[in-house]
């Protein structure tokens, strides 16, 4: 009986060492510093369509990141509609939260991973 809580207290920690933090709007010193520790290695491709005087775009995320363990992929997210979310060449679902598009562990793996989402987002006009 006592080797049984052990080994549940156990797990129970180390479930806690790689979960997520709790997510707010914007991205808290907490969820930084967990990323900065899990994630490895972030490669970015980016394509992006502009047209003259319009007030969003389109674009493609193509993301390479490398996970230390299996852990949920969050990453920040403050633009209009996200589609199309592949994760290693199968689809996945798309979840937002608090700013944030959260890719559940279970769609990841160990090691590397390669994201593709098409999305929108608004075009800030800066003052001059």
């Amino acid at each position: 009986m006592r080797l049984c809580a052990v080994v549940t207290l156990s797990s129970l920690m180390i479930a806690t060492a790689y979960a997520v933090p709790p997510l707010e709007t914007g991205v808290s010193l907490q969820l930084a510093q967990w990323r900065a520790q899990q994630y490895r290695d972030p490669r970015y491709d980016l394509s992006l369509h502009l047209r003259e005087g319009a007030d969003s775009l389109t674009g493609r995320l193509r993301l390479q990141v490398t996970l230390k363990h299996k852990v949920d992929l969050v990453l920040d997210w403050r633009g209009k509609a996200l589609a199309g979310l592949r994760v290693n060449g199968a689809p996945a679902p798309i979840r937002v939260e608090k700013e944030h598009l959260v890719v559940p562990a279970k769609y990841l793996r160990t090691g590397k991973n390669i994201l593709e989402v098409d999305f929108e987002a608004r075009v800030a006009v800066s003052g001059a």
